[in-house]
């Protein structure tokens, strides 16, 4: 019983300190990467498991793993969007099926109470990979005119993913990935001294 609460509670420490903008997804993507940032750099990169702000970091964590499962679950785009050959470097999850087994597997761990920091890094590794794929792939891509004759919420579809996926490959670049180069160079140091 006692996990069961610590997960409530972090997840109701999550939800006080995001906006509560539902309007604008971006709004709260931006400040899900903010308080991941501060989260890291208040521990000096070192959330220990068991602490509140692991819990809270995990939260955080599975809410970006929400909004790429919702975006990925979109198969009517991914299933009709028409791409030219992509570097492979560019698209690390080219299949909608293998970024959904990515992600499900990583939301599975973080949820099983037993989630450590490393845990919690290789899920924001599907976090980076999955988005990335998507923002390139739907940079890249052009969907077929019938398309949108269809599909019923099309060009909602097309707005999610046009709202959604800038935002998210910018907050990568701007603030997980050096966020994620201070980790490495911290662990290092910490390591050789």
């Amino acid at each position: 019983m006692a996990k069961v609460h610590k997960k409530f509670s972090a997840h109701k420490e999550l939800l006080k300190r995001i906006p509560k903008d539902r309007s604008n997804p971006n709004v709260r993507i931006r400040a899900v990467f903010q308080l991941l940032q501060s989260l890291f750099r208040d521990h000096n990169f070192d959330l220990r498991p068991g602490t509140p702000d692991l819990g809270l970091a995990i939260e955080a964590v599975l809410m970006l793993l929400h909004e790429a499962f919702v975006l990925n679950k979109i198969g009517c785009i991914w299933d009709n969007l028409d791409t030219p050959p992509i570097p492979d470097r560019l698209v690390p999850q080219p299949d909608a099926g293998e970024r959904w087994r990515n992600i499900q597997e990583q939301r599975e761990l973080l949820r099983s109470g037993e989630a450590t920091q490393q845990d919690l890094l290789r899920a924001m590794t599907t976090v980076d990979d999955t988005f990335t794929s998507m923002a390139t792939l739907f940079a890249r891509g052009r969907l077929d005119s019938d398309w949108a004759l269809e599909v019923e919420d099309a060009g909602l579809q097309r707005d999610m993913c046009t709202a959604t996926l800038p935002v998210m490959k910018k907050m990568l670049d701007e603030i997980w990935r050096p966020l994620l180069s201070e980790f490495k160079h911290v662990t290092k140091r910490r390591l050789a001294g």
